[in-house]
């Protein structure tokens, strides 16, 4: 409903007749307009409605659009950014009597892979106002790190043009079979060699919650004795391999646990463990997935760029 009402609002908007002369007698007035104005509407309503400005705005550039254009994107990036936080204002207002340094931000506005009723995601991740800057501080060394992978991998590229041309097809299979050992090796090394730790108080109450989730999903149940997100590979009994709980599962996982994985347990009454990723296995989880992406993007097989971005900018978000 909220998507729906804002398209519908903004391309009216777009629509109405303005009384305007010279050089803007045109404005709101022509077919490009109304299309933009119906994009943004669509990307202001997702990220309302699900409290994610980028994914609004990412949604509607993919959906909605015919063509990508940079100005209508960071149109909607802005009226996505707008929408959010005046919904996260407005909700705070009643608590806080309109004080904006006091405001925490986003605290009754849950959104994330468990339900509502399991994860009170923004009751723990709120943020104020003045935490804006260092959110900044993400974004920039984001886009700091997004152009090093562009030139990294233009330069691969070329270097892959002239060495394993696309005419000669066994090249490209050995390129394949060898990145895939080679990305083999480097995550059990890694995993082989992985300082060990004590399972947290809290681990049984995550593993419960786990076996549940499993049960509605399909999934196959954690065996007796095992952890889902706690390995222990070749650790001694009760204890976890702390590299290998991000590099021996599938990336989506990793990135699931980076995001979520705590957020379930009531601190409270359980305890929580004060760092549940040491700063050292999120950053070798953030280099290791961010070279073995920038080889791996454009080798003859179906590899993407989606799942793995977000898993690097959840590790570098988490350290920062």
């Amino acid at each position: 409903v909220d998507v729906r009402m804002t398209d519908r609002i903004l391309s009216l908007f777009s629509r109405r007749s303005w009384k305007l002369k010279g050089k803007y007698a045109n404005l709101f007035r022509n077919d490009v307009d109304h299309r933009e104005f119906t994009a943004i509407g669509t990307a202001a309503g997702v990220a309302t409605a699900f409290g994610a400005p980028i994914g609004g705005a990412l949604f509607t550039i993919e959906e909605g659009c015919s063509f990508y254009s940079t100005f209508v994107f960071w149109r909607c990036f802005i009226a996505t950014c707008s929408g959010v936080l005046t919904l996260h204002g407005l909700v705070e207002a009643r608590h806080t009597m309109f004080d904006v340094s006091l405001a925490k931000l986003g605290n009754h506005r849950d959104f994330g892979l468990y339900s509502d009723g399991d994860a009170n995601y923004g009751a723990t991740f709120w943020y104020y106002v003045w935490e804006f800057p260092v959110f900044v501080l993400v974004g920039i060394l984001g886009g700091l790190m997004g152009a090093l992978f562009i030139h990294l991998n233009v330069k691969i590229t070329m270097w892959r043009r002239r060495h394993i041309p696309v005419s000669n097809k066994m090249r490209r299979f050995y390129e394949v079979v060898a990145i895939a050992v080679l990305t083999s090796i480097i995550l059990f090394s890694f995993a082989r060699s992985s300082p060990c730790r004590a399972l947290p108080a809290d681990v049984a109450v995550e593993e419960k919650f786990n076996e549940e989730e499993a049960d509605l999903s399909g999934e196959d149940a954690v065996s007796e004795g095992e952890h889902r997100y706690f390995p222990q590979l070749w650790c001694e009994e009760g204890k976890y391999s702390v590299y290998g709980q991000l590099l021996m599962v599938p990336l989506s996982e990793a990135l699931r646990m980076i995001v979520h994985l705590g957020e379930t347990v009531d601190c409270e009454g359980t305890g929580c463990q004060a760092e549940i990723f040491p700063s050292a296995s999120l950053f070798l989880f953030l280099v290791v997935v961010y070279l073995l992406m920038t080889l791996t993007y454009g080798v003859s097989a179906p590899t993407g760029l989606f799942v793995p971005s977000l898993a690097v900018g959840a590790a570098m978000g988490h350290l920062v």
